[in-house]
C-alpha cells in the first residue's frame, strides 16, 4: 500500500524504543536494538514519518514509561508525522502520567487556512531530446494547466524565471515567512536566516533598501570623481592614485549593489573582497599622500605587501574557511590603521592646510556611522534594517571626502609649480 500522496498522523504505543541511547534508561551503549526497535524503525522509513517529539527535541532525554518489572524508564509512545509536515509542527511535548502508566505526547500544528500548488517547475533542458520524455511531458502540461487554468500564465513565474529564481529559491523564501509567521504567532522574537534578517523582495531586489542605499553611494562616488577630473588638472602628483582609488570604490559599490540584489555564492564573494580592497586601496591612498610625494619607493613597497594581504585573505577565505568573524576583525583592524594614520597626519598639518578638518572629519564620520551595524535591529516593514540605515548614512560623505581630495590636490600642484618641496 502506498502512503506517498497523503499526510499522516499516527498515534502509537509501539512497546519499542527507537534510540537505544537517548530512549531508554539505562541507555543500551554498544549494544545491538531488539528485532521490535529494528522493525519500528524501518516501518518509520518506509512509510516516510518523523518522530514528531525528536524532530524539535533532537537530544532530549525524557521517557514516557515505566517498568516496574524491569526497574527501566523508556520511551515507546510516539506521534510519527509525515515529513511533509515537519514544517508545521509546534511543540512536541509529552504530559503526566496521572490517567495512565504511559505520559501522553502532545503535539501541536500550525496549518494555513489555504495551501495552494505553487505551480513552479523546471527541468534539464537536455531531457527534450529524449522522445519518451518529450510525450510523457506533452501528457503532464496538458495535465498541469488544466489543474492550474487560472494561474499558469501568471507573468510573475516569468519574471520569476528571467531575475534567476528557481523553485528552490521561491521555496526558501516562501517557508522563511512561514517560520516568520509561526515565531511570532507563538511570541517569540523574529529569527535570523543565514545571519540575516528576512527581507520582503521588490522586483529583482531581495534587500530593496540595502541595494538601492548602496547604488546611491556608487552614484554619489562617480558623480565627484567626475567632478574632480573637472577641477584637477592631470599633472598634479595625486591625480592617478585617487582615480585609481575612485575606480576601486565604484567597483565595491557595484558588487554591493548586486549582492544586496541577488545573494548568491559568487555575489557573496565579490561583496567581500571588493570591501576588502577599498579598505587596502585607502591605507595605499593615505601613503602616497603622507610618505610617497618624498619617498616613491616607500609607497610602492608598501604597495606590495598590501597586495600580499590582499591576496592571503582572499586565498583564506575562499580556499580554507570563509570566515565571517575572522573577515570583520581583519578589515576592522586594516580600518583603524587608516583611521590613525589619516588623524596623525590631520594633527601635524592643522595649523598649514585650512582644509584639513574634512579629512579628519570623513574619517571620523566612517568609522562611527559602522558602529550603526551593532543596532542590528529587524527590518522596518521588512525593508530598513540596521545595515541599509549605515549604507544610506556613508551617500553624504562622499562630497566632503572628494571636496578634500580636490582642495588637496589643487594645493599639491600649486606647491610643485612653485618649486616647494612637496609634504
Amino acid at each position: 500500500m502506498s502512503f506517498s500522496d497523503h499526510k499522516l498522523i499516527i498515534s502509537m504505543d509501539a512497546n519499542a524504543f527507537l534510540d537505544p541511547v537517548l530512549d531508554k534508561s539505562p541507555p543500551l551503549v554498544g549494544r545491538r536494538a531488539p528485532t521490535s526497535s529494528r522493525a519500528l524503525s524501518n516501518l518509520v522509513a518506509d512509510l516516510n514519518l518523523l518522530d514528531s517529539f525528536r524532530l524539535l527535541n533532537p537530544s532530549a532525554w525524557d521517557f514516557s514509561f515505566f517498568s516496574s518489572c524491569h526497574k527501566t524508564l523508556s520511551r515507546i509512545d510516539y506521534l510519527f508525522i509525515s515529513k511533509s509536515l515537519a514544517s508545521f509542527c509546534l511543540n512536541p511535548s509529552m504530559a503526566s502520567s496521572s490517567l495512565s502508566d504511559h505520559r501522553c505526547v502532545q503535539l501541536r500544528f500550525y496549518l494555513p487556512s489555504v495551501v495552494s500548488k505553487a505551480p513552479r517547475w523546471r527541468f534539464n533542458l537536455s531531457l527534450l531530446q529524449n522522445t519518451t520524455f518529450v510525450q510523457r511531458l506533452a501528457v503532464n502540461l496538458e495535465e498541469f494547466i488544466s489543474w492550474n487554468e487560472e494561474s499558469v500564465q501568471d507573468p510573475g513565474y516569468v519574471w520569476m524565471a528571467i531575475k534567476g529564481w528557481t523553485c528552490r529559491d521561491d521555496c526558501q523564501y516562501q517557508c522563511m515567512w512561514t517560520t516568520v509567521g509561526l515565531y511570532q504567532a507563538e511570541g517569540y522574537s523574529i529569527p535570523q536566516f543565514h545571519g540575516k534578517w528576512p527581507f520582503v523582495r521588490f522586483l529583482c531586489f531581495e534587500e530593496p533598501a540595502s541595494a538601492l542605499a548602496s547604488l546611491l553611494n556608487g552614484l554619489a562616488c562617480l558623480l565627484m570623481l567626475l567632478r574632480y577630473r573637472r577641477a584637477v588638472p592631470r599633472q598634479s602628483p595625486m591625480y592617478h592614485t585617487i582615480n585609481a582609488f575612485s575606480l576601486v570604490s565604484l567597483n565595491a559599490w557595484f558588487w554591493s549593489t548586486v549582492f544586496h540584489t541577488r545573494d548568491t555564492y559568487l555575489t557573496e564573494k565579490m561583496d567581500y573582497f571588493c570591501a576588502s580592497a577599498v579598505i587596502l586601496y585607502s591605507i595605499y591612498l593615505c601613503c602616497v599622500r603622507t610618505l610617497g610625494l618624498r619617498r616613491p619607493g616607500v609607497s610602492s613597497i608598501v604597495g606590495v605587501l598590501l597586495i600580499l594581504v590582499f591576496t592571503s585573505h582572499v586565498s583564506y577565505l575562499t580556499f580554507v574557511s570563509f570566515d565571517y568573524g575572522y573577515n570583520m576583525a581583519a578589515n576592522a583592524t586594516i580600518g583603524m590603521i587608516n583611521l590613525l594614520w589619516w588623524l596623525c597626519w590631520c594633527w601635524q598639518n592643522r595649523h598649514t592646510l585650512p582644509y584639513w578638518w574634512k579629512c579628519g572629519l570623513v574619517v571620523l564620520l566612517l568609522h562611527g556611522l559602522a558602529l550603526l551595524e551593532l543596532l542590528d535591529f529587524p527590518p522596518l516593514l521588512w525593508v530598513l534594517d540596521a545595515h541599509a540605515v549605515w549604507h544610506l548614512s556613508t551617500v553624504p560623505v562622499h562630497f566632503l571626502f572628494y571636496s578634500f581630495l580636490i582642495d588637496d590636490s589643487l594645493h599639491l600642484l600649486n606647491t610643485e609649480k612653485a618649486g616647494v618641496k612637496l609634504d
